[in-house]
């Protein structure tokens, strides 16, 4: 396709030149230096192979290449060419120092997006100056606000794929590239409407209060970091320092986050002595709504979990105590997909077997009613009693006992609401002795006369 001949020698050209068969001059070699200059090839439109108009040149400096155009008359790009060689060939010039003197017009010319891995590598470069007010950001700082970066994206293309979410402990180095070479047009508000769609417990699983509230503090803290990668300082050291070209950012700073924060607390003692009082009424006036109150200030079960429950779950353990073990029953399926147990005295194990299981669909919304008469005015009152009974075990079996016994499927919920939120020791007994022995201790029986 090509031929090599010798070129009669022009003013500024040199050496073994290199031509098509129809005559068209390929490329040469620089009459100073010598250097390889030469037309580089494409495909057209009609995908046949053809040659750019101007000459060009690769330069490579500490492992980094760069083209360099030219002009498309030979003997300036002869010229040029030992310019640029000559240039480099100090030891104070740099390649990028050689691009902007050479090639300004590329500069301006470039209007790509930054990528992902451009944004880090100007952030990383400038970790002195770029915190807030121009303060220092600390390696392991930057480390985080990359690695939540990292996870939102991969948590919105998990849920956009339709697939679960994998931590990114242990990922491979081609996977964080891909990462890397996304452009910052993926940064939209659509990211983070997603991501806190992708960031709510499934609703199939009936999360707790809590469990939703700890996911969604978890979200923001995710997103906090990410975006600390675009803060002031950051965003002007990316346009005016690190030349990057950033598109408007505005609406994936500005999304709302969900704003969660931690509010969980115990019901007054007030309140708890009024209803745990009253419940030895209850158990006469509606013994349906009493099993139901058992089930889940006693045992620690959800609503679904108390409605379902059957005496088959119960099983003597020792020392007067019994395990409760939460287990599949027809159309109900422990929350999580898979049961837990629970440890509960011998008094409480003696009541459930004698009173069995509900009976009525609606015992639960009459107990919901009785308790908001007596100040539990929540969304969810008979959650209140399980949220009772989880910080009892908390109190005296440890937070582990309660994560695990009180089926929360993260650890992080239970250390979250419950290490500050324990049972305040003189309220233990109305979970250690029947609610009749337990009313008559002193301190109990003192708060209920000021209560009256």
């Amino acid at each position: 396709m090509s031929t090599s001949k010798k070129f009669p020698r022009h003013p500024g050209q040199s050496g073994t030149h290199t031509f098509t068969a129809d005559g068209k001059l390929v490329g040469f070699r620089s009459a100073t230096y010598g250097v390889s200059v030469f037309r580089q090839r494409f495909r057209d439109r009609r995908g046949n192979l053809a040659l750019t108009q101007p000459f060009y040149i690769r330069k490579m400096v500490v492992g980094k290449s760069v083209w360099f155009p030219l002009g498309v008359a030979p003997k300036a790009a002869d010229r040029l060419a030992d310019e640029i060689t000559a240039f480099l060939s100090i030891p104070g010039n740099t390649l990028d120092a050689a691009f902007r003197k050479y090639n300004p017009r590329a500069i301006q010319r470039d209007n790509r997006p930054a990528t992902i891995g451009q944004i880090l590598a100007a952030f990383r470069s400038a970790l002195a100056v770029i915190g807030r007010k121009g303060k220092p950001v600390s390696a392991a700082a930057f480390k985080v606000y990359r690695n939540s970066l990292f996870t939102l994206i991969r948590k919105v293309e998990a849920y956009r794929a339709g697939v679960s979410f994998v931590p990114a402990s242990g990922r491979k180095p081609e996977d964080i590239e891909k990462l890397e070479k996304l452009t910052a047009t993926h940064l939209t508000s659509r990211l983070v409407v997603d991501f806190k769609l992708a960031s709510e417990p499934p609703a199939e699983d009936e999360p707790d209060e809590e469990e939703i509230v700890t996911a969604r503090i978890t979200a923001d803290s995710c997103l906090r970091n990410a975006r600390a990668l675009f803060g002031k300082q950051a965003l002007r050291h990316y346009k005016e320092h690190a030349n990057l070209k950033l598109p408007d950012l505005k609406p994936f700073l500005e999304e709302p986050a969900f704003g969660a924060r931690k509010y969980f607390q115990l019901l007054d003692s007030g309140i708890i002595l009024r209803v745990m009082s009253d419940s030895l009424r209850l158990r006469c006036d509606d013994p349906d709504a009493y099993r139901a109150f058992l089930l889940c200030a006693q045992c620690g079960l959800r609503s679904g979990e108390a409605v379902a429950y059957q005496p088959g779950w119960l099983d003597e353990a020792d020392d007067d105590r019994f395990i409760l073990q939460i287990a599949a029953n027809g159309k109900f399926n422990p929350k999580h997909g898979h049961g837990r147990k629970a440890i509960i005295p011998g008094w409480v194990a003696a009541t459930i077997k004698e009173l069995g299981p509900i009976q009525q669909k609606d015992a639960m919304d009459r107990l919901n009613t009785w308790l908001k008469a007596r100040g539990v005015n929540v969304n969810k009152p008979t959650h209140e009693l399980r949220k009772l009974w989880i910080s009892n075990k908390a109190k005296n079996e440890g937070l582990l006992a309660a994560a695990q016994q009180g089926g929360h499927k993260d650890t992080r919920v239970t250390m979250m609401y419950y290490a500050d939120n324990m049972m305040p020791d003189w309220l233990v007994p109305l979970w250690q002795q029947p609610t009749a022995n337990a009313l008559e201790t002193e301190k109990i029986r003192t708060r209920l006369r000021e209560l009256t």
